[in-house]
């Protein structure tokens, strides 16, 4: 997750997709460059357990660790009960496709 303050995403509003953009192209060229994984072992690990991206970027691929946190949270009371189950509400309005 990439942490951005308020005031610099209210002057650049593009700014959250851009970032996006170019961590999504630096893994692009990571996984071109290293399709196992092998120059990372615990993540190469991670792949083979799950079958699956070891690290997905984007919304729709994380939505439910993003769920699970918002809900984990609002049960150990650091969000109140009704913070919105819309996980979209937490991120600066931008494009997040899966990369």
């Amino acid at each position: 997750m990439i942490a951005l303050c308020g005031d610099l995403v209210a002057r650049g509003p593009s700014l959250p997709t851009a970032l996006h953009a170019a961590f999504a192209e630096a893994k692009r060229r990571q996984v071109a460059a290293d399709p196992d994984w092998t120059a990372r072992p615990r993540l190469a690990l991670q792949t083979g357990r799950t079958g699956g991206d070891p690290v997905p970027y984007g919304l729709a691929a994380n939505e439910p660790s993003v769920a699970a946190l918002v809900r984990h949270s609002r049960e150990q009371g650091l969000l109140d009960a009704d913070f919105s189950d819309d996980t979209h509400a937490l991120f600066a309005d931008g494009d997040y496709p899966d990369a």
